[in-house]
């Protein structure tokens, strides 16, 4: 097979490229799981609030 003589360049382009979109996905997975635990203890803590009004 015959390579361009930026072949590398081209492929460490690409794996640099999917490393960071794959660092991205994984933050925005981890930042997903934090907020929703979030909400829920926000939610617990309404409704405690809430049933101590009645």
């Amino acid at each position: 097979m015959n390579h361009d003589p930026h072949t590398g360049f081209i492929v460490a382009a690409y794996l640099i490229a999917a490393a960071v979109v794959a660092t991205m996905v994984v933050a925005i997975l981890i930042d997903h799981r934090s907020l929703k635990r979030q909400l829920r203890r926000f939610g617990d803590a309404g409704e405690s609030r809430d049933a101590r009004r009645r």
